[in-house]
């Protein structure tokens, strides 16, 4: 298990979560462009409010980018851009934990799309679902976010489009959150030790963040 992005303890206890996913123009480093970002706001294990927005960008949209999320140019043409768009999914993050497959990736985004947007990024604590997945199902091999939701028995409504992954997301998160609270100590049936990346005092935990 990868040591925690950071340290920012997470009470799990009574948290709201929101599932985040956000898509880009599959370029790297300072290229790298949000075209797409949507939350769904996660409490009691159920699934509540979502948010999608398109998100126009600086740059031309690489063909590549096109063909695996199907976003093509003339869809951004009206999209609003980050500093319009991101306000929203900001003030859903604050206060709340943000929750993604591969964490990393989508935070960094974010907070990149923030920077640029001159937006404060909120630093919320983050909860990988790859990472919950390498704890809780060490027998999984496949963690991918399509085959993961299989092996658990959710239903994959698509891929590749920031909704659908982010609700799929959100459905990983449920069926992962008893098992993870099952881990840490002093949960129900047992006084088993919680693993190294998921310390807890109380309902307080270092939950896995890295990818």
């Amino acid at each position: 298990m990868d040591a925690p992005a950071d340290s920012t303890p997470i009470a799990l206890t009574g948290a709201e979560f929101v599932a985040v996913d956000c898509e880009t123009n599959a370029r790297g480093g300072e290229a790298c462009e949000l075209t797409e970002v949507a939350i769904v706001l996660v409490g009691g294990g159920e699934c509540h409010e979502e948010f999608s927005s398109l998100i126009s960008g600086r740059n031309a949209l690489p063909r590549g980018a096109q063909r695996i999320t199907g976003i093509t140019p003339a869809m951004l043409v009206d999209a609003p851009a980050p500093e319009q768009g991101l306000p929203r999914v900001l003030e859903r993050l604050r206060g709340r934990v943000m929750v993604a497959h591969n964490a990393s990736f989508d935070r960094r985004v974010l907070r990149q799309a923030c920077q640029r947007a001159g937006l404060e990024w909120p630093e919320p604590p983050t909860l990988c679902t790859v990472a919950m997945a390498r704890l809780l199902l060490p027998l999984q091999r496949q963690r991918a976010l399509g085959p993961l939701a299989d092996a658990l028995g959710i239903e994959v409504e698509g891929r590749h489009r920031a909704l659908s992954d982010a609700r799929t997301c959100a459905r990983v998160l449920c069926a992962l959150l008893p098992r993870l609270n099952d881990r840490l100590p002093g949960a129900r049936g047992g006084t088993r030790p919680g693993p190294r990346s998921c310390r807890q005092r109380g309902t307080t935990a270092r939950a896995p963040c890295g990818a």
